[in-house]
C-alpha cells in the first residue's frame, strides 16, 4: 500500500486527487498551512463535539470563522459551549446529538462519514488533533486506527506529528521533506511484531529482532541521508504485524 500525506494537501494533479474527509477533534488546535490545505481539499468536514469550540476559538474572528464552516457537528455535545452551538446554528450548521455510550465522538464522526452518500468508500480520513492533548485521548485514537476498516486510510494529525497504521504486508511511504521529517518512527502499539524490515531510514529494521514494547522500538529514527535538493524520501516497510508509522511535521 502507498501512503503519501503531501498528496492530500496538493491540487497539483487534479486527475489524481484523493477523496478526503476531515475530522476536527476536541484537542489543542492551531490553524496551520497544513490545516488550511486539508480544509480546502476535503469534501466533508466534521467537528467532533468540543472540536467546534477549538476551531471557533482558534480563528477568533467571525469573518474567518465563516470560511471554516463544517458540514456538521457530531457527538454527545457535552463539551460544545452554548455560545458556539448558537453561532453555528445561526449559520445553518446542524449539530447531530448522539448519546451512545459505547462509542466516542471520534467514532461517531467516522460512523457519519461511513453513511454519507457524498463520501467515496475509498476516501481518506484525516483526524486533526488526534495526537494532541490528553494521553488517554491519544491512545484512544491509536486504538481507532486498529478498529478502522483496512480499505479506508486514516491519518492522525497534530501540529507536530502524523501517524497511521501499517497493517501486515508491504508499504511504501512517500514523504515530502518540505512538510515532513526528518524524525520518524515505527511503533508496535497493540502487539509485538515478529518480523519487520525497512529501507530508506537512517536505522533500518532487518527482521533479526522482533519489535515490541519492553524490547526494540524504533523511535527517534530519521530518513536516510539524501542530497538536500531531493524533496521526497521513500521509506518501504514489510511487516507481518500491525505497526504505527509516525513522522514529525514541519510548521
Amino acid at each position: 500500500m502507498e501512503w503519501k500525506l503531501s498528496k492530500l494537501v496538493s491540487f497539483n494533479d487534479v486527475d489524481t486527487l484523493i477523496p478526503l474527509a476531515l475530522i476536527v477533534l476536541n484537542a489543542p488546535l492551531r490553524i496551520t498551512s497544513t490545516f488550511e490545505a486539508l480544509w480546502k481539499r476535503a469534501s466533508v468536514t466534521l467537528f467532533a463535539d468540543g472540536g467546534a469550540n477549538r476551531v471557533y476559538d482558534a480563528l477568533g474572528d467571525d469573518e474567518l470563522r465563516k470560511r471554516y464552516l463544517p458540514s456538521t457537528i457530531v457527538g454527545d455535545l457535552d463539551s460544545l459551549r452554548p455560545d458556539v452551538r448558537d453561532w453555528y446554528a445561526q449559520k445553518k450548521i446542524t449539530a447531530q446529538e448522539d448519546h451512545d455510550q459505547n462509542s466516542t465522538d471520534f467514532q461517531k464522526c467516522l460512523a457519519v462519514i461511513d453513511t454519507d452518500p457524498n463520501v467515496s468508500s475509498s476516501a481518506c480520513v484525516v483526524a486533526v488533533g488526534a495526537l494532541s492533548g490528553r494521553f488517554d485521548h491519544v491512545m484512544h485514537a491509536i486504538n481507532v486506527l486498529h478498529l478502522s476498516p483496512a480499505n479506508r486510510p486514516l491519518y492522525l494529525l497534530s501540529d507536530e506529528s502524523v501517524a497511521f497504521l501499517l497493517r501486515p504486508g508491504k508499504h511504501t511511504i512517500i514523504c515530502d521533506t518540505r512538510m515532513e521529517g526528518p524524525t520518524c518512527g515505527l511503533l508496535p502499539i497493540g502487539a509485538p511484531v515478529a518480523h519487520i524490515t525497512s529501507t530508506g531510514l537512517k536505522w533500518n529494521l532487518d527482521s533479526s529482532l522482533p519489535t515490541k514494547f519492553g524490547g526494540l522500538v524504533s523511535t527517534s529514527n530519521a530518513f536516510a541521508d539524501e542530497p538536500a535538493s531531493k524533496s521526497e524520501r521513500v521509506v518501504t516497510v514489510d511487516t507481518d504485524g500491525a505497526v504505527v508509522w509516525t513522522c514529525e511535521l514541519r510548521s
